[in-house]
């Protein structure tokens, strides 16, 4: 395996784009369903939990509650990563294989997690650019734990060089990527705001949360692909190719 291979070539951004805003398609069409279900009740539950615990001040309930919140989003949304990788590649995602990996394999993904935050806040400490760098730098670290199953090192040193040369164009992707979004989202808020419902205004954060989660997790495996595997067709072309025209 060679982790010092240069990148590949990206596409135009509106393939990433539309792509990424199309969460829900999936060969396996239960599978999107069920994680978006589990991240928005998950994400609903926890913070009631959450918010509950603050305000009896039972500050042992209220670490416990969000370490397991945290524990099931991020398997979850692990999981559409790997099923949505495997799908690509041409793959059938199963969800049951997708969690078994996942699951095999979590002590090690929750280390890498912890080491790139490290990483980030070391980049914090220097000044705000070098964090930003860092993250476009090692950010497809969690592609290659699930897609390759490397050790936490390798993926770190296989995401900074499929990156070198082509942060720019990922930094000017998401930008673009956040800016479509963040409308619908804005305006969503404010008007579960003027509801005066803190109940509406939990579930509309809750639920947009979840979607931007699995949008995030496409783009993310959708860029990796074309870095790692750049030039090999991918399942999504067969319907796509009018996008760059």
């Amino acid at each position: 395996m060679d982790y010092n291979k240069r990148p590949s070539s990206l596409r135009l951004a509106r393939y990433y784009l539309i792509n990424a805003l199309k969460f829900y398609e999936m060969k396996n069409e239960r599978l999107t369903p069920i994680i978006f279900v589990i991240l928005l009740f998950t994400g609903l539950i926890g913070g009631f939990i959450t918010e509950a615990a603050a305000i009896a001040d039972n500050v042992f309930a209220y670490i416990v509650v969000n370490i397991i919140v945290i524990f099931i989003l991020n398997i979850a949304s692990t999981v559409y990563l790997h099923s949505y990788i495997t799908e690509i590649k041409g793959g059938v995602a199963s969800l049951r294989e997708s969690l078994r990996h996942i699951l095999n394999n979590f002590i090690k993904i929750i280390f890498a997690h912890l080491t790139f935050v490290a990483i980030i806040i070391i980049g914090l400490l220097l000044l705000v650019i070098p964090a930003i760098i860092f993250n476009y730098m090692f950010m497809f670290y969690i592609c290659y734990l699930v897609d390759k199953d490397m050790r936490i090192k390798d993926a770190l040193n296989a995401s900074k060089n499929i990156t070198t040369g082509k942060r720019f164009e990922i930094f000017v992707i998401y930008v673009l990527f956040n800016l479509i979004i963040f409308l619908p989202y804005l305006i969503a808020v404010m008007m579960a705001s003027f509801s005066g419902n803190n109940l509406i205004v939990s579930f509309v954060l809750t639920f947009f949360s979840s979607v931007i989660v699995v949008m995030q997790q496409r783009l993310t495996a959708l860029i990796y692909y074309d870095l790692e595997y750049g030039g090999e067709k991918t399942a999504d072309d067969d319907y796509d190719d009018f996008y760059y025209i």
